[in-house]
């Protein structure tokens, strides 16, 4: 009685069942003999070395936040315009906020200035090739509406990968007491 019920509710051509009981078998079999692929082959000495971390998301981001400090000390606002995404906060460590817009304006103005960015335990992680979250701390030595402040901070910045390049997406950081 089940026999009947199953081949009611489960039909199977018999032409199809025939092929496959011939023919997946040897295709099996056929899959498991397959040679071993090649090894791939050496880099040749002609070509010029990959940087370290070529190829690594989670080096390749940090290196992309470390150039953005150097970037912002120069003081290279044409630069940080490819490094931003255009849905950028960014939030200081007095707590004001900036857009891409309002703080690129701000840098090419001089109403602030990037005298030294000295970065230490950076550390980045990377999320489905995607999103990027890198912390840190780092001495900053600023000036903002015309006074000089030197101090130390820890940042987080989250990048988002668009278009093939790491883009920063937010930037928060706060001040660490003087020692």
């Amino acid at each position: 009685m089940f026999a009947r019920s199953f081949r009611r509710t489960h039909r199977v051509p018999l032409g199809l069942a025939l092929l496959l009981a011939l023919f997946l078998p040897g295709l099996l079999t056929a899959q498991a003999q397959q040679p071993p692929q090649p090894p791939e082959p050496a880099v040749p000495e002609t070509e010029p070395a990959r940087p370290a971390g070529y190829g690594d998301p989670t080096a390749g981001v940090k290196a992309v936040e470390l150039q953005r400090f150097a970037t912002m000390v120069k003081g290279d606002t044409a630069v940080l315009e490819r490094v931003l995404g255009d849905d950028l906060t960014y939030t200081h460590s007095t707590g004001a906020v900036d857009t891409k817009a309002s703080f690129l304006a701000s840098l090419q103005s001089g109403k602030l200035r990037y005298l030294a960015l000295k970065p230490d335990g950076v550390e980045a992680r990377v999320y489905a090739g995607a999103a990027a979250v890198v912390t840190g701390r780092i001495e900053m030595r600023v000036v903002s509406d015309g006074k000089e402040v030197t101090f130390p901070a820890r940042f987080t910045s989250v990048y988002a990968k668009r278009h093939g390049r790491w883009l920063l997406v937010a930037w928060q950081s706060t001040r660490l007491p003087q020692p």
